[in-house]
């Protein structure tokens, strides 16, 4: 039996094995947490508000239906992402919030799961042991346990970031445009990483990529105005003052500011500018001048780490992302290296997060966080690039 086929079996059984272990966990789960005091619980309330023909971006008509509901206590007074997000999640909201919740967590399970194996086809010659230690790093990650447990989006983001290196590195160049635009659904890191991805392919001249990326915004813009002509605008009113209202809170550099500086000064964010243009005049010479050429693994796990830095608004679960660099050095090490070493890595990234999190309950922030990105980016700074190639 060719190793192909005996890695795809593997897969196979993974998944089947997988999925029944992530049911039980999820109905387990919902007896130990209300589905209603989720994060989720707000992704549910605009689906519904969605299907009853009301406006998410209304402030009076949000707050009314969190109270009709009791949905997400802690969300803002209007919904927080764009309405073809809300539209999207119309059909899960037919059901009721726990039964919801269940097949979304489902969801965000199988997308990560999928999401390591789309990242590990870059790395065809992987032993068995490698995708079990990939695995266990990927769901034991804090991150990956805060997002379960809360039902953000960013376990979806992961998947369409993965499958678009992978269509990148196919020479599926429109359809890779096309499954990164979704990243829009999440705008704080969607658009910071969609500016920089179509930057790197205007560079490259990659055309039918660009076009990709155009032609999914463009799909999702007209869903969005098939409900509400006039969403954007409302939308955009929505956020404008997260920045301020979050500033030093965040696991980003403009976080990180906010640790020298009280609050939003004119200093605090001259220095967080700068601190923005050292990181991505540092990303743009190892993208350009180091030459990652079309090596779209390394290219995005690069531009994904850099979002992070330096998004204006980020929480310590969408480190989740994180995921994509961690595999491409895990498997890069598992080469130089072997297994062996690459394992006692793999604990260091498990265990690394935990530490921060013993960190922000002693010190009631967990700003410091944003040091698992900066070690991340640095990492993918020093790595070798053409190691990796899904078509061997």
């Amino acid at each position: 039996m060719k190793s192909t086929d005996s890695a795809k079996i593997r897969i196979i059984v993974i998944f089947v094995v997988f999925i029944p272990v992530f049911l039980a966990v999820n109905f387990g789960a919902q007896k130990l947490r209300d589905a209603h005091r989720a994060d989720f619980a707000h992704y549910w309330q605009s689906g519904r508000m969605i299907l009853e023909g009301k406006n998410i971006y209304d402030s009076n008509e949000w707050l009314a239906e969190k109270s009709r509901y009791g949905t997400a206590p802690q969300s803002e007074s209007t919904f927080q992402y764009p309405l073809p997000f809300a539209i999207l999640m119309a059909p899960l909201s037919l059901l009721d919030v726990t039964s919801a919740f269940i097949i979304w967590m489902l969801i965000g399970e199988v997308s990560i799961l999928t999401s390591i194996f789309v990242l590990l086809s870059f790395y065809p010659q992987r032993s068995m042991l490698f995708e079990l230690l990939a695995i266990a790093a990927a769901f034991l990650f804090r991150p990956t346990f805060i997002v379960l447990r809360n039902g953000q989006i960013i376990a979806e983001m992961l998947l369409f970031i993965s499958l678009s290196a992978y269509l990148f590195s196919r020479d599926k160049w429109f359809y890779g445009g096309l499954t990164a635009s979704l990243t829009i659904l999440k705008p704080s890191l969607g658009a910071p990483l969609l500016l920089l991805t179509g930057l790197w392919l205007l560079s490259k001249k990659r055309w039918h990529a660009i076009a990709g990326l155009a032609v999914g915004a463009l799909l999702l813009l007209g869903l969005g105005v098939l409900y509400n002509p006039h969403w954007v605008a409302d939308y955009l009113s929505t956020g404008k003052n997260n920045f301020d209202k979050y500033y030093g809170m965040q696991t980003t550099l403009w976080g990180g500011m906010g640790l020298f500086f009280d609050k939003a000064n004119r200093w605090g964010i001259a220095a967080g500018a700068a601190g923005v243009g050292i990181i991505l005049g540092v990303t743009t010479y190892f993208v350009m001048k180091k030459n990652t050429g079309d090596d779209s693994l390394k290219t995005l796990a690069l531009l994904v780490s850099t979002t992070l830095l330096i998004a204006p608004y980020s929480w310590n679960y969408d480190q989740l992302l994180l995921f994509i660099p961690i595999v491409y050095i895990l498997s890069t090490l598992s080469i130089l290296y072997g297994d062996g070493k690459t394992a006692l890595v793999s604990l260091v990234i498990i265990g690394l997060p935990i530490l921060m999190a013993l960190i922000a309950h002693t010190l009631g922030h967990d700003v410091w966080s944003v040091l698992i990105t900066v070690i991340i980016w640095a990492s993918m700074l020093l790595l070798p690039s053409h190691i990796l190639n899904p078509k061997s």
